[in-house]
Protein backbone atom coordinates (compact mmCIF):
# COMPACT_ATOMS: atom_id res chain seq x y z
CA UNK A 1 0.00 0.00 0.00
CA UNK A 2 1.32 3.44 -0.95
CA UNK A 3 1.21 5.92 1.93
CA UNK A 4 0.91 9.63 1.22
CA UNK A 5 1.59 12.56 3.54
CA UNK A 6 1.54 16.28 2.77
CA UNK A 7 5.05 16.18 1.23
CA UNK A 8 5.93 12.52 0.86
CA UNK A 9 4.89 9.36 -0.94
CA UNK A 10 6.06 6.14 0.74
CA UNK A 11 6.21 3.27 -1.74
CA UNK A 12 6.72 -0.39 -0.73
CA UNK A 13 9.02 -2.07 -3.24
CA UNK A 14 7.93 -5.24 -4.97
CA UNK A 15 10.24 -8.25 -4.76
CA UNK A 16 11.64 -7.36 -8.19
CA UNK A 17 12.15 -3.70 -7.28
CA UNK A 18 13.82 -4.68 -3.99
CA UNK A 19 16.24 -6.88 -5.97
CA UNK A 20 16.99 -3.96 -8.31
CA UNK A 21 17.79 -1.76 -5.31
CA UNK A 22 20.46 -4.23 -4.23
CA UNK A 23 21.95 -4.06 -7.73
CA UNK A 24 22.06 -0.27 -7.64
CA UNK A 25 19.90 2.57 -6.36
CA UNK A 26 19.81 4.04 -9.87
CA UNK A 27 18.26 0.85 -11.30
CA UNK A 28 15.46 0.92 -8.75
CA UNK A 29 14.87 4.64 -9.37
CA UNK A 30 14.66 4.12 -13.12
CA UNK A 31 12.12 1.32 -12.65
CA UNK A 32 9.94 3.59 -10.47
CA UNK A 33 10.30 6.57 -12.82
CA UNK A 34 12.04 8.67 -10.17
CA UNK A 35 14.50 11.51 -10.63
CA UNK A 36 18.08 10.30 -9.95
CA UNK A 37 19.25 10.81 -6.38
CA UNK A 38 22.87 9.88 -7.20
CA UNK A 39 22.95 7.92 -3.93
CA UNK A 40 24.74 4.61 -3.35
CA UNK A 41 24.28 2.14 -0.53
CA UNK A 42 27.29 2.05 1.79
CA UNK A 43 28.64 -1.36 2.78
CA UNK A 44 26.84 -1.46 6.13
CA UNK A 45 23.48 -0.50 4.58
CA UNK A 46 23.99 -2.88 1.65
CA UNK A 47 24.48 -5.82 4.01
CA UNK A 48 21.49 -4.83 6.15
CA UNK A 49 19.33 -4.53 3.03
CA UNK A 50 20.47 -7.95 1.78
CA UNK A 51 19.47 -9.53 5.09
CA UNK A 52 16.08 -7.82 4.99
CA UNK A 53 15.55 -8.87 1.37
CA UNK A 54 16.38 -12.50 2.13
CA UNK A 55 14.06 -12.49 5.13
CA UNK A 56 11.24 -11.01 3.03
CA UNK A 57 11.88 -13.50 0.23
CA UNK A 58 11.61 -16.40 2.68
CA UNK A 59 8.37 -15.05 4.13
CA UNK A 60 6.30 -13.91 1.14
CA UNK A 61 2.96 -14.23 2.96
CA UNK A 62 4.15 -11.38 5.19
CA UNK A 63 6.07 -9.51 2.47
CA UNK A 64 3.86 -6.42 2.88
CA UNK A 65 5.45 -6.01 6.31
CA UNK A 66 9.04 -6.81 5.42
CA UNK A 67 9.39 -4.96 2.11
CA UNK A 68 11.73 -2.01 1.81
CA UNK A 69 9.84 1.28 1.56
CA UNK A 70 11.21 4.18 -0.45
CA UNK A 71 10.44 7.67 0.84
CA UNK A 72 9.71 9.93 -2.15
CA UNK A 73 9.73 13.72 -1.93
CA UNK A 74 6.75 14.56 -4.14
CA UNK A 75 7.99 18.06 -5.05
CA UNK A 76 11.13 16.56 -6.62
CA UNK A 77 9.87 13.05 -7.49
CA UNK A 78 13.04 11.83 -5.80
CA UNK A 79 13.84 9.11 -3.25
CA UNK A 80 15.26 10.86 -0.19
CA UNK A 81 15.39 7.91 2.19
CA UNK A 82 13.96 4.53 3.05
CA UNK A 83 12.33 2.65 5.91
CA UNK A 84 11.22 -0.86 6.75
CA UNK A 85 9.66 -3.00 9.43
CA UNK A 86 12.07 -5.65 10.64
CA UNK A 87 9.40 -8.16 11.60
CA UNK A 88 5.72 -8.95 11.12
CA UNK A 89 3.04 -9.43 13.81
CA UNK A 90 3.29 -13.17 13.19
CA UNK A 91 6.78 -13.10 14.73
CA UNK A 92 6.18 -10.48 17.39
CA UNK A 93 3.32 -8.10 18.13
CA UNK A 94 5.93 -5.42 18.85
CA UNK A 95 6.89 -4.20 15.35
CA UNK A 96 10.41 -2.81 14.97
CA UNK A 97 10.93 0.03 12.51
CA UNK A 98 14.19 1.11 10.88
CA UNK A 99 14.78 4.15 8.69
CA UNK A 100 17.36 6.43 7.12
CA UNK A 101 17.45 9.69 5.18
CA UNK A 102 19.82 10.87 2.47
CA UNK A 103 22.37 13.63 3.16
CA UNK A 104 21.01 17.05 2.29
CA UNK A 105 17.47 16.25 3.45
CA UNK A 106 18.07 16.11 7.20
CA UNK A 107 16.58 18.60 9.68
CA UNK A 108 13.60 19.45 7.47
CA UNK A 109 11.05 17.22 9.19
CA UNK A 110 10.91 14.64 6.39
CA UNK A 111 11.96 11.69 8.54
CA UNK A 112 9.49 12.58 11.28
CA UNK A 113 6.71 12.89 8.69
CA UNK A 114 7.55 9.46 7.24
CA UNK A 115 7.95 7.65 10.56
CA UNK A 116 4.70 9.13 11.89
CA UNK A 117 2.85 7.89 8.81
CA UNK A 118 4.36 4.40 9.00
CA UNK A 119 3.66 4.15 12.73
CA UNK A 120 0.04 5.17 12.17
CA UNK A 121 -0.32 2.54 9.44
CA UNK A 122 1.21 -0.17 11.64
CA UNK A 123 -0.86 0.73 14.70
CA UNK A 124 -4.04 0.40 12.63
CA UNK A 125 -3.20 -3.20 11.68
CA UNK A 126 -4.68 -6.15 13.61
CA UNK A 127 -2.45 -7.97 16.13
CA UNK A 128 0.00 -5.06 16.48
CA UNK A 129 0.48 -3.94 20.08
CA UNK A 130 3.31 -1.45 19.62
CA UNK A 131 5.97 -0.05 17.30
CA UNK A 132 9.51 -0.05 18.65
CA UNK A 133 12.84 1.35 17.48
CA UNK A 134 16.49 1.35 18.55
CA UNK A 135 18.87 4.33 18.46
CA UNK A 136 22.52 4.83 19.31
CA UNK A 137 23.17 6.96 22.38
CA UNK A 138 24.80 9.67 20.28
CA UNK A 139 22.17 9.71 17.53
CA UNK A 140 20.25 12.68 18.88
CA UNK A 141 18.54 13.41 15.56
CA UNK A 142 16.97 9.94 15.43
CA UNK A 143 15.95 10.15 19.08
CA UNK A 144 14.24 13.47 18.37
CA UNK A 145 12.34 11.91 15.47
CA UNK A 146 11.01 9.12 17.69
CA UNK A 147 10.04 11.53 20.47
CA UNK A 148 8.09 13.67 17.99
CA UNK A 149 6.30 10.50 16.88
CA UNK A 150 5.11 9.91 20.45
CA UNK A 151 7.59 7.17 21.38
CA UNK A 152 9.00 6.87 24.88
CA UNK A 153 12.22 5.23 26.07
CA UNK A 154 11.61 1.85 27.68
CA UNK A 155 15.04 0.17 27.71
CA UNK A 156 18.70 1.12 27.39
CA UNK A 157 22.08 -0.48 27.04
CA UNK A 158 25.66 0.75 27.04
CA UNK A 159 25.42 1.66 23.37
CA UNK A 160 21.82 2.71 22.79
CA UNK A 161 18.18 3.18 23.72
CA UNK A 162 14.96 1.36 22.85
CA UNK A 163 11.79 3.33 22.17
CA UNK A 164 8.13 2.28 22.05
CA UNK A 165 4.78 3.57 20.82
CA UNK A 166 2.02 1.53 22.45
CA UNK A 167 -1.54 1.00 21.24
CA UNK A 168 -3.03 0.01 24.57
CA UNK A 169 -4.23 2.60 27.05
CA UNK A 170 -4.91 5.54 24.71
CA UNK A 171 -7.95 6.35 22.59
CA UNK A 172 -5.74 7.83 19.86
CA UNK A 173 -8.29 10.44 18.78
CA UNK A 174 -7.24 13.23 16.42
CA UNK A 175 -9.05 16.42 17.41
CA UNK A 176 -6.99 19.05 15.60
CA UNK A 177 -7.34 20.77 12.23
CA UNK A 178 -5.47 18.67 9.62
CA UNK A 179 -2.52 20.11 7.76
CA UNK A 180 -3.77 21.36 4.38
CA UNK A 181 -4.33 18.32 2.13
CA UNK A 182 -2.63 16.09 4.66
CA UNK A 183 -3.26 12.36 4.18
CA UNK A 184 -4.28 9.73 6.70
CA UNK A 185 -3.05 6.18 6.38
CA UNK A 186 -6.57 4.79 6.17
CA UNK A 187 -8.65 5.62 3.13
CA UNK A 188 -12.32 4.98 2.48
CA UNK A 189 -11.39 4.15 -1.13
CA UNK A 190 -9.09 1.26 -0.16
CA UNK A 191 -10.50 -0.01 3.15
CA UNK A 192 -11.79 -3.54 2.30
CA UNK A 193 -15.05 -3.25 4.28
CA UNK A 194 -15.88 0.34 3.27
CA UNK A 195 -15.15 -0.54 -0.39
CA UNK A 196 -18.09 -2.95 -0.29
CA UNK A 197 -20.44 -0.28 1.04
CA UNK A 198 -19.18 2.29 -1.44
CA UNK A 199 -19.98 -0.15 -4.22
CA UNK A 200 -23.51 -0.54 -2.85
CA UNK A 201 -23.85 3.25 -2.77
CA UNK A 202 -22.62 3.49 -6.37
CA UNK A 203 -25.29 1.02 -7.43
CA UNK A 204 -28.13 2.83 -5.63
CA UNK A 205 -29.46 4.77 -8.63
CA UNK A 206 -31.96 6.68 -6.52
CA UNK A 207 -29.17 8.42 -4.61
CA UNK A 208 -26.39 10.95 -5.28
CA UNK A 209 -24.23 9.47 -2.51
CA UNK A 210 -21.51 7.93 -4.68
CA UNK A 211 -22.24 8.20 -8.41
CA UNK A 212 -25.33 10.46 -8.57
CA UNK A 213 -28.84 9.32 -9.39
CA UNK A 214 -29.85 7.71 -12.67
CA UNK A 215 -31.32 10.87 -14.21
CA UNK A 216 -28.18 12.92 -13.42
CA UNK A 217 -25.90 10.24 -14.85
CA UNK A 218 -27.84 10.24 -18.11
CA UNK A 219 -27.64 14.05 -18.34
CA UNK A 220 -23.86 13.94 -17.78
CA UNK A 221 -23.40 11.16 -20.35
CA UNK A 222 -25.28 13.19 -22.98
CA UNK A 223 -23.21 16.26 -22.06
CA UNK A 224 -19.93 14.35 -22.51
CA UNK A 225 -21.03 12.63 -25.70
CA UNK A 226 -22.10 15.96 -27.24
CA UNK A 227 -18.63 17.47 -26.76
CA UNK A 228 -16.40 14.63 -27.98
CA UNK A 229 -15.88 13.03 -31.37
CA UNK A 230 -17.64 9.85 -32.41
CA UNK A 231 -15.87 6.61 -31.46
CA UNK A 232 -13.44 8.49 -29.23
CA UNK A 233 -10.69 6.71 -27.39
CA UNK A 234 -11.64 7.77 -23.87
CA UNK A 235 -10.05 7.52 -20.41
CA UNK A 236 -12.37 7.59 -17.36
CA UNK A 237 -10.40 8.60 -14.23
CA UNK A 238 -12.04 7.47 -10.99
CA UNK A 239 -14.43 5.23 -12.92
CA UNK A 240 -15.85 3.45 -9.86
CA UNK A 241 -17.97 0.46 -10.92
CA UNK A 242 -18.04 1.67 -14.52
CA UNK A 243 -21.45 3.37 -14.63
CA UNK A 244 -20.25 6.15 -16.94
CA UNK A 245 -17.72 3.97 -18.77
CA UNK A 246 -20.32 1.37 -19.70
CA UNK A 247 -22.82 3.93 -21.05
CA UNK A 248 -20.12 5.70 -23.06
CA UNK A 249 -18.98 2.35 -24.42
CA UNK A 250 -22.54 1.67 -25.60
CA UNK A 251 -22.40 4.96 -27.50
CA UNK A 252 -19.49 3.60 -29.50
CA UNK A 253 -16.50 4.99 -27.61
CA UNK A 254 -13.44 2.88 -26.78
CA UNK A 255 -13.18 3.31 -23.01
CA UNK A 256 -10.47 2.66 -20.42
CA UNK A 257 -11.47 3.09 -16.77
CA UNK A 258 -9.14 3.40 -13.78
CA UNK A 259 -9.93 3.43 -10.06
CA UNK A 260 -8.21 2.28 -6.88
CA UNK A 261 -11.39 0.81 -5.35
CA UNK A 262 -10.71 -2.89 -5.87
CA UNK A 263 -14.32 -3.98 -5.32
CA UNK A 264 -15.63 -1.47 -7.85
CA UNK A 265 -13.11 -2.54 -10.49
CA UNK A 266 -13.97 -6.22 -9.91
CA UNK A 267 -17.66 -5.44 -10.35
CA UNK A 268 -17.09 -3.31 -13.46
CA UNK A 269 -14.93 -5.98 -15.10
CA UNK A 270 -17.66 -8.59 -14.63
CA UNK A 271 -20.32 -6.30 -16.12
CA UNK A 272 -18.65 -5.25 -19.36
CA UNK A 273 -15.70 -6.91 -21.06
CA UNK A 274 -15.61 -4.31 -23.86
CA UNK A 275 -14.23 -1.71 -21.42
CA UNK A 276 -10.65 -2.00 -20.22
CA UNK A 277 -10.50 -1.54 -16.45
CA UNK A 278 -7.36 -0.81 -14.41
CA UNK A 279 -7.09 -1.01 -10.63
CA UNK A 280 -4.64 1.68 -9.56
CA UNK A 281 -3.85 5.18 -8.33
CA UNK A 282 -3.80 7.50 -11.35
CA UNK A 283 -1.84 10.17 -9.47
CA UNK A 284 1.11 7.86 -8.83
CA UNK A 285 0.72 5.66 -11.92
CA UNK A 286 -1.06 7.55 -14.68
CA UNK A 287 -2.20 5.28 -17.57
CA UNK A 288 -0.47 7.22 -20.35
CA UNK A 289 -1.66 6.84 -23.91
CA UNK A 290 -3.14 8.81 -26.80
CA UNK A 291 -6.72 9.64 -25.90
CA UNK A 292 -9.36 11.70 -27.70
CA UNK A 293 -11.00 12.51 -24.38
CA UNK A 294 -10.34 12.17 -20.65
CA UNK A 295 -13.15 12.49 -18.12
CA UNK A 296 -13.10 12.86 -14.34
CA UNK A 297 -16.59 13.09 -12.86
CA UNK A 298 -17.98 13.56 -9.32
CA UNK A 299 -15.70 16.45 -8.35
CA UNK A 300 -12.68 14.16 -7.87
CA UNK A 301 -10.35 16.95 -9.04
CA UNK A 302 -11.10 18.84 -5.83
CA UNK A 303 -9.87 16.00 -3.61
CA UNK A 304 -6.26 16.72 -4.58
CA UNK A 305 -3.75 19.32 -3.45
CA UNK A 306 -2.71 21.97 -5.96
CA UNK A 307 0.60 20.13 -6.56
CA UNK A 308 -1.10 16.79 -7.28
CA UNK A 309 -3.77 18.56 -9.33
CA UNK A 310 -1.11 20.16 -11.53
CA UNK A 311 0.70 16.83 -11.90
CA UNK A 312 -2.57 15.20 -12.93
CA UNK A 313 -3.42 17.95 -15.41
CA UNK A 314 0.02 17.73 -17.01
CA UNK A 315 -0.36 13.97 -17.41
CA UNK A 316 -3.82 14.47 -18.94
CA UNK A 317 -2.50 17.11 -21.32
CA UNK A 318 0.42 14.96 -22.48
CA UNK A 319 -1.87 11.96 -23.03
CA UNK A 320 -4.48 13.79 -25.11
CA UNK A 321 -4.29 14.02 -28.87
CA UNK A 322 -4.25 17.49 -30.42
CA UNK A 323 -7.78 18.82 -30.12
CA UNK A 324 -8.60 16.25 -27.43
CA UNK A 325 -10.94 17.21 -24.58
CA UNK A 326 -10.59 17.04 -20.80
CA UNK A 327 -14.02 17.04 -19.15
CA UNK A 328 -14.46 17.22 -15.37
CA UNK A 329 -16.50 18.88 -12.63
CA UNK A 330 -15.50 20.87 -9.53
CA UNK A 331 -17.31 22.78 -6.81
CA UNK A 332 -17.58 26.53 -7.25
CA UNK A 333 -17.23 29.19 -4.56
CA UNK A 334 -20.92 29.04 -3.64
CA UNK A 335 -20.34 25.74 -1.81
CA UNK A 336 -19.70 27.94 1.25
CA UNK A 337 -23.48 28.49 1.39
CA UNK A 338 -23.96 24.75 1.91
CA UNK A 339 -20.98 23.72 4.03
CA UNK A 340 -19.99 24.98 7.49
CA UNK A 341 -17.51 23.94 10.16
CA UNK A 342 -19.08 21.40 12.49
CA UNK A 343 -18.55 18.30 14.62
CA UNK A 344 -20.80 15.32 15.22
CA UNK A 345 -20.82 11.74 16.44
CA UNK A 346 -22.60 8.55 15.42
CA UNK A 347 -22.94 5.36 17.47
CA UNK A 348 -23.75 2.15 15.57
CA UNK A 349 -24.19 -0.78 17.99
CA UNK A 350 -24.69 -3.30 15.18
CA UNK A 351 -22.25 -1.88 12.66
CA UNK A 352 -23.00 0.12 9.53
CA UNK A 353 -21.30 1.89 6.63
CA UNK A 354 -17.95 2.32 8.39
CA UNK A 355 -17.48 -1.07 10.06
CA UNK A 356 -19.18 -4.43 10.32
CA UNK A 357 -19.43 -4.48 14.12
CA UNK A 358 -20.16 -1.91 16.84
CA UNK A 359 -18.41 1.43 16.37
CA UNK A 360 -18.41 5.09 17.36
CA UNK A 361 -17.67 7.65 14.63
CA UNK A 362 -16.50 11.17 15.51
CA UNK A 363 -16.66 13.50 12.51
CA UNK A 364 -15.47 17.08 11.99
CA UNK A 365 -15.70 19.53 9.10
CA UNK A 366 -13.01 22.23 8.77
CA UNK A 367 -13.01 25.17 6.36
CA UNK A 368 -9.82 26.70 4.92
CA UNK A 369 -11.22 29.87 3.27
CA UNK A 370 -7.79 31.23 2.37
CA UNK A 371 -7.12 28.00 0.44
CA UNK A 372 -10.70 27.43 -0.76
CA UNK A 373 -10.91 23.95 0.72
CA UNK A 374 -12.83 21.82 3.19
CA UNK A 375 -11.59 18.79 5.11
CA UNK A 376 -13.82 16.09 6.55
CA UNK A 377 -12.04 14.30 9.37
CA UNK A 378 -13.26 11.05 10.90
CA UNK A 379 -12.18 9.08 13.99
CA UNK A 380 -13.56 5.53 13.82
CA UNK A 381 -13.44 3.86 17.25
CA UNK A 382 -13.82 0.09 17.60
CA UNK A 383 -12.84 -1.35 20.95
CA UNK A 384 -9.16 -0.51 21.48
CA UNK A 385 -8.60 0.35 17.82
CA UNK A 386 -9.01 3.74 16.17
CA UNK A 387 -8.83 4.47 12.45
CA UNK A 388 -8.48 7.95 11.00
CA UNK A 389 -9.89 9.10 7.66
CA UNK A 390 -9.67 12.50 5.96
CA UNK A 391 -11.43 13.59 2.76
CA UNK A 392 -10.80 16.91 0.97
CA UNK A 393 -12.92 19.20 -1.18
CA UNK A 394 -11.20 22.05 -3.07
CA UNK A 395 -13.45 24.63 -4.72
CA UNK A 396 -12.73 27.20 -7.45
CA UNK A 397 -13.97 30.35 -9.05
CA UNK A 398 -14.49 30.27 -12.82
CA UNK A 399 -11.49 32.54 -13.48
CA UNK A 400 -9.26 30.48 -11.21
CA UNK A 401 -9.98 27.13 -12.87
CA UNK A 402 -9.50 28.71 -16.30
CA UNK A 403 -6.12 30.11 -15.22
CA UNK A 404 -5.08 26.72 -13.78
CA UNK A 405 -5.94 24.96 -17.06
CA UNK A 406 -4.33 27.57 -19.31
CA UNK A 407 -1.11 27.41 -17.24
CA UNK A 408 -0.82 23.74 -18.26
CA UNK A 409 -1.52 24.54 -21.94
CA UNK A 410 -5.25 23.91 -22.31
CA UNK A 411 -7.32 26.31 -24.42
CA UNK A 412 -10.92 27.03 -25.38
CA UNK A 413 -12.15 26.37 -21.85
CA UNK A 414 -15.94 26.06 -21.61
CA UNK A 415 -17.76 26.17 -18.26
CA UNK A 416 -21.28 24.83 -17.82
CA UNK A 417 -23.10 25.86 -14.64
CA UNK A 418 -26.39 24.37 -13.44
CA UNK A 419 -26.08 21.29 -15.65
CA UNK A 420 -27.85 19.30 -12.95
CA UNK A 421 -30.82 20.21 -10.80
CA UNK A 422 -30.60 20.39 -7.01
CA UNK A 423 -29.33 17.05 -5.71
CA UNK A 424 -28.17 15.22 -2.60
CA UNK A 425 -24.46 15.41 -3.45
CA UNK A 426 -22.09 17.36 -1.16
CA UNK A 427 -23.35 20.55 -2.82
CA UNK A 428 -25.33 21.46 -5.94
CA UNK A 429 -22.92 24.34 -6.50
CA UNK A 430 -20.68 22.71 -9.08
CA UNK A 431 -19.50 23.50 -12.57
CA UNK A 432 -18.63 21.21 -15.45
CA UNK A 433 -15.53 22.15 -17.42
CA UNK A 434 -14.42 21.27 -20.96
CA UNK A 435 -10.81 22.08 -21.86
CA UNK A 436 -9.15 21.45 -25.22
CA UNK A 437 -5.57 20.54 -25.95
Amino acid sequence: MIIETARLRIIPLTVEQFALLLCGVDKMEFELGLSPSNECLDEHTQQAMKRQYQKALNNLENYHWLANRQIILKAENKAIGSANFKNSPVENKDIEIGYGINPGYENQGYMTEAVQALCEWAMNQPDVESVIAETDRENYASQKVLQKCGMTKFRESDIGFWWKLEKVGKMNIINTRPELFGKTICSIWTDPYIQENLLKAHLDFSSDAASRNKESIEIIIDFIDKHIARESRLLDLGCGPGLYAELLSKKGHLVTGVDFNKKSIEYATQQNTSVKYIEGDYISYFPHGEYDAIIMIYCDMGTYSDNNRDLLLKNCYSSLKAGGKLIFDVFNEYIVNDKHESSDWEYSPDGGFWAEDEYLLLSQTFHYPENQAYSYQYNLLQGKDTKHFTIWDRYYTQNEIINVLEAVGFKNVIIQNKLLSTNDFTSSNEMFIIAEK
